[in-house]
Parts: structure tokens; sequence; C-alpha cells
């Protein structure tokens, strides 16, 4: 590959990087404000629309309740294993540049991969969260 060719795959590369990044950023965002949304959606629809008291099939509620603070957890949580993550690369980055170890690339980033499951599981969460919640609304109403 020549120089120019090289260039311009590197600054391709980077490009998709920081778009995969921004990515992430803007998933954690959007499960965060809409987990924090529905529960208090929930919340606000157990005062006005219908009465605890009154409310059959409580468990589709409570079970919501779940789904919608988990992902809040979880992704608080995937914070942290994010922050492990870069330190561990940062560190393998280390070992191969300066002290020639071969393999320092290609060791198992656990920390990543974890956090790449929270924020799969916080979005599987949140969907199980509507469904409950509409579900709940939808037999107390009918």
């Amino acid at each position: 590959m020549d120089q120019e060719t090289e260039k311009t795959y590197l600054d391709f590369r980077n490009h998709l990087l920081e778009a995969r990044r921004q990515s992430y950023q803007q998933f954690d965002k959007a499960i965060f404000l809409l987990s924090g949304g529905g529960l208090t959606v929930s919340l606000a629809l157990v005062d006005r629309i219908v009465p605890l008291a009154q409310a059959q099939f409580k468990y589709y509620l409570f079970f919501s309740w779940f789904c919608f603070t988990t992902p809040l957890v979880l992704t608080l949580f995937s914070f942290v294993f994010s922050q492990r993550s870069i330190d561990f690369q940062i560190d393998s980055a280390h070992d191969y540049y300066v002290n020639d170890c071969d393999d320092a690339l290609n060791r198992k980033n656990w920390w990543s991969i974890i956090t790449q499951y929270f924020n799969y599981a916080a979005g599987c969460f949140f969907v199980v969260g509507v469904i409950l919640l509409l579900t709940f609304v939808y037999k107390n109403i009918v």
C-alpha cells in the first residue's frame, strides 16, 4: 500500500471510529433519558389514569419499573467499564509500542466486552419495560 492510500485509509478509519464513538454516546444518552422518562410516565400513569388501588395486573407495572430502572443502572456501570476499557487499551498500546510486546494489541479487552453487553442489555430492558407498561395500561383500560 502506498503512502497516499494508507493515509486515505487511516483518515477514513479514524472518521469511522469517531462516528462509532459518537453513536455509542448518543445511545447511552438516549437509553438513560428514555428509561428515566418511561419511569416518570409510568408513575404519572398510576396517579392519573389508573389509580394503583384500583389497578389490576399490577405485576406488569412493577416489572416495567424494574425494566426502566435497570437500564439506568447498567448505563452508569457502562460509563465506568468504558473508562476501564480505555485504560486497558492505553496500557496495551504502551506495552506494544514502548515495551515491544508483540501480542499486546491482541489481548482480549474484557472491559470493552462487558460494556457492550451492558449496552445491549440496557436497550433490551427498556424495550421490555415499554411493552410491560403498555400491557398494564391496555389491560386496565379495556
